[in-house]
């Protein structure tokens, strides 16, 4: 028996013997006359010429279903979660599918009906209301009842089509390569990259972001690569761009040519492309803008010749800030002189004045030196002249005839003495500090 599960690959023929089909097993057994036997496990059977071949176990989950083709021709789509053993005997094929997850309201698909053939069962446990349908039906369609349908089904949803339903495949060029898929965003974004030639010979790439919407889906089906239209629009549209965008623009004022190619009405065939495939552009952003090399090489030339040009302004500036500080450091030298000055006649001004002052008080000083001598002087002669005086008196006195005595030359001498006899004794009196006349 074993312990693994034995699948379509397990094929015998038995003469006699016994087999164990196990829980989650099933096998198909042909006897002698061929007739065909499906058992599902567990079980235990006995053969005999027998031949027995254990089946496949197909499991769809939740948001799968099991496409069954039956050997009768019909196509049968069981929703998950759901279990089916492929037997040979009824099923030509039998496979696990991925049921269509919309998970916005920006998300649809489109399905087409083939005509009703026989009898088709679907086991889908979702009715016709759970999807937003719109039916497009010619009216000549609604008279025969095998014309071609078509649906559009929008999210939020989990969608199953019917056995008879084949979803449409939409087939755009994006970035060089063809993109197959089948979930259809009604908005999205789109990115270009083109070459805008300038009035004077020169181009520039530009990438674009394109933001669009959907108007009409018919049209979108109808144009097998919108994508590859809208850049068509785009390309024939620069070609007249540059008609309008000297190259010294792109070096100024490269910030007015991005709004210019941010407005959608600068792409006029660009808008007729896209209302043609059922778009509408919403929005178009301009991410970046290389220059070709011939004009970034003059741009650089430019910027170094501007680059020295600043340079030979920056030194002659400096040159003349410094010959500047110079002058000011020169004109601060003489104001400092001249100041230095002014304070020296000021100093000699009041040297002079002080000198004048002291010369005055030198020369009263002087003068009172002098004031005091004569004044000495005076009293000396007024002492001698006393002291004369009052020896006269006492000679008078004594009844000696004064005018002999003055006139003999004993009394003049005698006078004298007598003089000089005072002033000896007025030295000694100053000498010993006392004053005259004491």
């Amino acid at each position: 028996m074993g312990i693994t599960f034995r699948s379509g690959g397990y094929i015998r023929h038995v003469l006699m013997g016994g087999r164990t089909i196990k829980d989650g097993e099933a096998a198909a057994i042909w006897d002698r006359q061929g007739t065909q036997t499906q058992i599902i496990g567990p079980r235990r059977i006995w053969l005999f010429s027998s031949t027995i071949r254990f089946l496949t176990r197909h499991k769809a989950e939740s948001n799968q279903f099991l496409k069954v083709s039956h050997r009768d021709g019909r196509v049968e789509h069981i929703v998950g979660p759901a279990v089916l053993y492929e037997n040979p005997a009824y099923h030509d094929k039998v496979s696990v599918e991925d049921g269509f997850r919309l998970c916005s309201n920006n998300e649809c698909i489109v399905t087409f009906s083939s005509p009703t053939v026989g009898v088709e069962r679907d086991h889908s446990n979702k009715s016709d209301d759970d999807t937003h349908e719109t039916e497009l039906n010619s009216p000549s369609s609604l008279k025969e009842a095998k014309a071609v349908s078509k649906r559009i089904i929008y999210g939020p949803t989990l969608f199953i089509p019917k056995p008879s339903e084949y979803v449409h495949s939409f087939s755009w060029s994006r970035q060089g390569t063809n993109n197959d898929f089948q979930i259809l965003q009604t908005s999205g974004n789109a990115s270009f990259r083109v070459s805008i030639p300038t009035i004077d010979g020169f181009t520039f790439d530009a990438s674009l972001i394109l933001s669009y919407t959907t108007s009409s889906i018919d049209k979108l089906i109808a144009n097998k690569d919108p994508i590859s239209q809208l850049f068509n629009g785009i390309r024939f549209d620069s070609q007249t761009l540059g008609d309008a965008i000297p190259s010294n623009l792109l070096k100024s004022k490269k910030e007015d040519i991005v709004k210019s190619l941010s407005q959608t009405e600068t792409y006029p065939s660009l808008l007729q492309a896209a209302t043609k495939c059922g778009l509408q552009i919403k929005s178009i952003q301009v991410t970046t803008i290389d220059l070709c090399s011939s004009l970034k090489t003059q741009i650089d030339d430019e910027q170094k010749l501007q680059a020295v040009i600043q340079s030979e302004i920056a030194k002659k500036a400096h040159s003349h800030q410094l010959r500047q500080m110079e002058n000011e450091a020169k004109q601060k030298c003489v104001e400092e002189e001249a100041e230095l000055k002014k304070k020296e006649v000021r100093m000699n001004d009041e040297l002079d004045v002080e000198s004048h002052k002291l010369k005055l008080a030198a020369m009263e000083r002087k003068l009172e030196l002098e004031r005091l001598e004569s004044d000495g002087m005076r009293g000396m002669m007024k002492a001698k002249e006393d002291s004369i005086l009052e020896f006269l008196m006492k000679v008078k006195q004594m009844d000696v005839d004064m005018t002999k005595f003055m006139t003999t030359y004993g009394g003049i001498e005698l006078a004298d003495k007598v003089v000089s006899k005072s002033d000896m004794l007025q030295k000694k009196v100053d000498g010993w500090g006392f004053p005259h006349g004491t």
